[in-house]
């Protein structure tokens, strides 16, 4: 997991197997990053492990609490060997 900033916000780029998920870089609960060691990713989910929330990398919904609002997701292109990230 790596933490970038696009536009001015912060976000989260990893790879899964041969997949790229890019999300905002902080629990929607308690707004810890989850690149600055709050994060772990586990079968196909970021959980933040202050509290334990976790979420599903694809959609960013609630997987478990206490976080009740779903992580912003991002569209991810893969060009050569750039991995872009687009904001709506």
């Amino acid at each position: 997991m790596r933490a970038v900033e696009v536009d001015d916000r912060p976000i989260a780029v990893l790879r899964s197997g041969d997949r790229f998920y890019a999300f905002d870089n902080f629990c929607t609960h308690e707004g810890v990053t989850f690149t600055a060691g709050y994060g772990v990713i586990a079968k196909n989910r970021v959980v933040c492990m202050l509290h334990s929330s976790a979420f599903d990398l694809a959609t960013g919904a609630v997987l478990t609490g206490p976080a009740q609002d779903s992580l912003q997701t991002y569209e991810v292109l893969v060009s050569g060997e750039d991995v872009l990230v687009r904001i709506p």
